[in-house]
């Protein structure tokens, strides 16, 4: 073998050895990414699962009923109501919900299927004063994730219907999901959140 088939043979080695190792590369790439987001899910799933029990915990079952009785009592007799956001707790749940979903920690469309009928019943029955929130404390990010996801919800549901375009929830449907949430007891056997607004 001469000089030249022998530059030739090496160079061809070399040529394999980097599209072996590129090879390599891009596979470690890929099966590290596919841990990654299986990581990812499984660690959203963790904290979808301990959000839906917070939610359904007895304290929290408290806090939705108190909440509702004063968001209908406020929807009800404007005049006469104490202003229902005292208590921020039930919101700061969905806010914190929605952040999270926003970010892609929580799959959308699994908090979508639980959560969907309560983010849209309180953040339609609580919108008003939400909005007077941010003009009070001077903050227009207040509730904006809970607002966000409350849009994106309208339209899922929108497209699940086969509407063009989503609803917003009549009076008498979100005073109907506060009465619902008026029911709760902490004592009972959790009631499913998807009950309601539709």
């Amino acid at each position: 073998m001469d000089q030249s088939s022998a530059a030739i043979a090496t160079a061809w080695a070399s040529i394999c050895t980097a599209a072996a190792t590129v090879a390599m590369a891009v596979i470690t790439f890929r099966l590290v990414r596919a841990q990654i987001a299986e990581a990812k899910r499984s660690t959203g799933l963790q904290l979808f699962t301990q959000l839906t029990r917070d939610f359904q915990d007895p304290t929290m079952r408290g806090l939705r009923r108190a909440f509702a009785t004063k968001l209908l009592s406020a929807r009800l007799y404007p005049d006469q109501a104490e202003k229902p956001l005292i208590d921020e707790t039930v919101l700061e749940f969905f806010e914190h919900l929605a952040h999270l979903t926003r970010e892609q920690v929580l799959e959308t469309r699994i908090v979508w299927n639980y959560f969907s009928v309560a983010v849209e019943g309180y953040w339609h029955a609580a919108r008003d004063f939400a909005t007077d929130l941010r003009h009070k404390e001077g903050d227009t990010e207040l509730y904006r994730d809970l607002e966000w996801l409350a849009e994106k919800f309208a339209q899922l549901s929108a497209r699940r219907h086969g509407r063009s375009a989503p609803e917003r929830p009549s009076s008498d449907k979100i005073n109907d999901y506060l009465r619902s949430e008026q029911t709760l007891h902490p004592w009972d056997s959790p009631v499913s959140a998807t009950a309601g607004v539709r």
